[in-house]
């Protein structure tokens, strides 16, 4: 939690950071309850430095709706989404939509793709062929 919380001072909008929070915040909410009742009360008192008291989708959509031009921020939101139980559909959208967003680097269509296959998309073919047009000398689009 100190590693997070450091993170979050050094660089609060940085999409890994925001990927590890949400992470962490999801996993550790269900569990505070069972939790010997010090234990728990220290951890919520760090966890309100987190934003834990806010809903996580309506953080995640804030989060996405101020970074929607910047191709690594959606898809660490997107990943959020997903992991939060957001409607696949909807994410790949927002995922099939990165290659054609400015400033969008290989890597990071890379990064979009394997998100695709993790999750077993059907639209993992039609980002492939959307960014071998952008990426044509890229082997992995072919």
């Amino acid at each position: 939690m100190g590693c997070l919380n450091s993170a979050q001072a050094i660089a609060p909008s940085d999409p890994r950071v925001h990927e590890r929070e949400m992470e962490f915040l999801h996993d550790v909410r269900p569990v505070l309850a069972s939790l010997p009742p010090k234990v728990a009360e220290v951890l919520k008192s760090e966890l309100s430095s987190l934003g834990a008291s806010t809903d996580l989708n309506k953080t995640n959509e804030a989060y996405l709706s101020q970074h929607k031009e910047s191709p690594s921020h959606v898809l660490a939101a997107v990943r959020v989404q997903r992991m939060l139980g957001g409607d696949q559909v909807k994410c790949e959208k927002h995922l099939l939509a990165i290659p054609a967003m400015k400033g969008t680097t290989l890597e990071e269509a890379c990064e979009a793709l394997d998100t695709l296959k993790s999750w077993r998309s059907g639209e993992a073919e039609a980002f492939k062929k959307t960014a071998g047009k952008r990426w044509p000398e890229a082997s992995r689009f072919c």
